[in-house]
Formats: C-alpha cells, sequence, structure tokens
C-alpha cells in the first residue's frame, strides 16, 4: 500500500532528523568536555557521539532503501545502476536533513 510505504518513510525521515540533532547535541558536549578537561566526561561525550553518528548511519542506510523499493515498485525508477541510486538516495537525504 502505497499510503503505508509514505507513512513508514515519513516516520523514517523524522527518526533521522532527531538522530541528527542528537549528534548535534552529543558533539558539543563532547567539544564542552574537551574544553573543562574532564577525562571521565570526555570519554562518556566520546561514546555518545560514536553512538550517534552509528545510528544516524543505520537510519539513513535504511531509508536510502526503503526509498529505493519504493521508487521501484511505484515504477519511478529508470535504469540506474546500484551505485547511482545511492548516490541518490544520499542527496535526497542530505537536502532532507539540512
Amino acid at each position: 500500500d502505497h499510503q503505508d510505504t509514505r507513512q513508514a518513510i515519513t516516520s523514517l525521515k523524522d527518526r533521522v532528523n532527531a538522530e541528527h540533532d542528537a549528534l548535534i547535541a552529543a558533539t558539543i558536549a563532547l567539544s564542552d568536555a574537551i574544553d573543562n578537561n574532564d577525562p571521565d566526561t570526555i570519554v562518556e561525550a566520546r561514546d555518545e557521539q560514536q553512538l550517534r553518528e552509528k545510528r544516524l548511519a543505520t537510519l539513513a542506510a535504511d531509508l536510502k532503501a526503503i526509498e529505493h523499493a519504493a521508487a521501484i515498485l511505484q515504477g519511478d525508477r529508470d535504469d540506474t545502476s546500484p551505485q547511482q541510486a545511492a548516490t541518490r538516495g544520499r542527496e535526497h537525504h542530505q537536502r532532507t536533513i539540512g
């Protein structure tokens, strides 16, 4: 069902945006910890930043795959290679998250 697919894509985009915001917050926290020269907080903040980076990468890849599959199902896909489709997905992802 196309509506379910659109809802799933919208929900995943919201999750990507939320994770992107959390990554920014984690990066700021790491910067503050470094500025304060607090080794324990630096380690915790670095771990949090790395976790957020991994989550964001996973969500972005999932979004790209779902958008690609939806395009194929809707007949919107041309004869592009998987690499070209991935590039388009990344470009679209960058436009949607800022």
